[in-house]
């Protein structure tokens, strides 16, 4: 659970958690994903083509807008809306980047 009000960067640990759930926002934020090479260097073992799925929840009023971190791609919505949870579906797409895809 996230109680800050104010951006954040889905970094690798929180990403490995499975769930990330945001309670503080009093205003829409920016979600900044990690980059391409940390994901990938925290998950060794996904192949090109190769998936993992995480959920972002934020139980305020309030939206998280997602920003891409370095050689992170965005598909899908472009933002998690407020009172809400959504899939985020992560994958590898090269030897050196992913998608981040908002469900």
């Amino acid at each position: 659970m996230i109680a800050a009000d104010a951006a954040d960067t889905v970094t690798v640990d929180k990403i490995a958690g499975g769930v990330i759930q945001y309670t503080g926002f009093t205003a829409g934020r920016n979600l900044t994903t990690d980059s391409a090479a940390n994901i990938l260097a925290a998950f060794p073992n996904l192949d090109i083509g190769d998936s993992l799925m995480i959920y972002v929840s934020i139980q305020t009023a309030f939206a998280g807008t997602w920003v891409a971190g370095a050689s992170v791609t965005l598909a899908g919505r472009a933002t998690t809306p407020a009172s809400s949870c959504t899939p985020v579906l992560i994958t590898r797409t090269g030897a050196a980047t992913v998608t981040w895809r908002v469900l």
